[in-house]
C-alpha cells in the first residue's frame, strides 16, 4: 500500500510541474514589433555629445 502511495504521489508531482511549466509565460519571445524593428542610426554631433571639436561629428 505504501509503495502505491509513493508511487501516486511521484506521478502527481511529475504532473503539477508538467502544469506549471506549461503555463509559465516565456519572456525570451519577441513581439512583432521588436522582430520587425530596424536598427536607428545615431549620429554624433555637438547636441548629443557636447563637444564642439568632436572629430568624429556628423558635418550635416
Amino acid at each position: 500500500m505504501k509503495i502505491k502511495i509513493l508511487i501516486l504521489n511521484i506521478v502527481l508531482a511529475g504532473l503539477l510541474t508538467m502544469l506549471f511549466n506549461a503555463c509559465k509565460k516565456n519572456k525570451t519571445e519577441l513581439t512583432d514589433e521588436e522582430e520587425n524593428r530596424s536598427f536607428m542610426a545615431v549620429f554624433r554631433h555637438q547636441g548629443n555629445t557636447g563637444k564642439a571639436g568632436d572629430p568624429l561629428a556628423s558635418r550635416l
